[in-house]
């Protein structure tokens, strides 16, 4: 949706689209730290802009995220899509895999060390954030809406349904198009962005997203030197060692537990936000 809304001429998302400035909890995920080089990321935004925003996904699970937004600008407005947690899940640890913040590449393993990680044990070296590997905790929606109900008035708060938006994409962001108040453009292409990735050479993916701070400022001084601002290098690389494919299905009896385990908060969920969802734990 972000990159939909990116393209729209009336709209400004800012590059990166997730910057999580504002969860800081978070501190080893935020691009940005400070007020100033926040506000720098929308400095090209003009006039003719009537959204200007960002799309960190974090923001929901951090516990200080909404708040720092509020404390921001009042005003927001908050979008947030919410997926079938089975589905949430498995598709959160094969992200979190491509990254390197996990290392476990089977997510049954991966959702019975749990408890283990939330204890401090078998966090992977490149983790920025222990929090995200617990799988449970990001995909249990009902505390997190509550919170956002808490800080922001429902006129300010746009909730899509990732079945709608998959099943009439068009309609969905016909809808967020009138809740951000800018005009239809007529737009019917709707391309998926987003598929299973895995990396060619396991050691290379590694290397690509965690790279030493040496190598880092050796490539700020070359560009610098050179006066430019991208090299591109590392993009064409990344490029050619990612391999996009369908992720295997899970274990029959795996989904039934994973739905056993969300039933309850989906429940919750549905009275909150007045959709029934009981089909995500059937």
């Amino acid at each position: 949706m972000a990159d939909y809304l990116d393209d729209h001429e009336e709209v400004f998302v800012c590059k990166p689209k997730e910057p999580c400035f504002f969860s800081n909890d978070f501190p080893g995920q935020q691009l940005v730290s400070t007020p100033e080089a926040y506000s720098a990321l929308f400095q090209e935004a003009g006039p003719h802009h009537k959204a200007v925003g960002e799309g960190s996904v974090w923001y929901l699970y951090s516990r200080v995220a909404l708040e720092n937004i509020r404390q921001y600008d009042p005003d927001a407005r908050i979008i947030v899509m919410l997926r079938n947690p089975v589905e949430q899940v498995y598709s959160m640890h094969q992200e979190l895999f491509h990254r390197r913040y996990e290392t476990q590449s089977d997510f049954m393993a991966a959702w019975n060390m749990q408890s283990a990680r939330h204890n401090g044990h078998g966090i992977p070296k490149y983790c920025k954030e222990a929090r995200f590997l617990q799988y449970s905790a990001i995909a249990e929606y009902a505390a997190q809406i509550a919170r956002l109900k808490q800080i922001f008035p429902d006129d300010q708060v746009k909730i899509i349904l990732f079945d709608d938006f998959k099943r009439d994409t068009r309609q969905a962001y016909l809808d967020v198009l009138a809740f951000l108040g800018v005009r239809d453009d007529g737009r019917t292409d709707f391309v998926p962005s987003l598929e299973s990735r895995r990396h060619r050479l396991h050691w290379l993916g590694t290397f690509l997203i965690n790279q030493p701070s040496w190598l880092i400022s050796a490539r700020n001084r070359f560009k610098k030197v050179l006066g430019i601002k991208r090299i591109g290098l590392r993009d064409i690389v990344a490029k050619h060692n990612t391999v996009v494919e369908k992720r295997a299905p899970l274990p029959p009896e795996f989904i039934q537990e994973l739905k056993d385990h969300f039933r309850s908060d989906v429940e919750q969920l549905s009275r909150m936000i007045g959709r029934d969802l009981s089909h995500w734990c059937r």
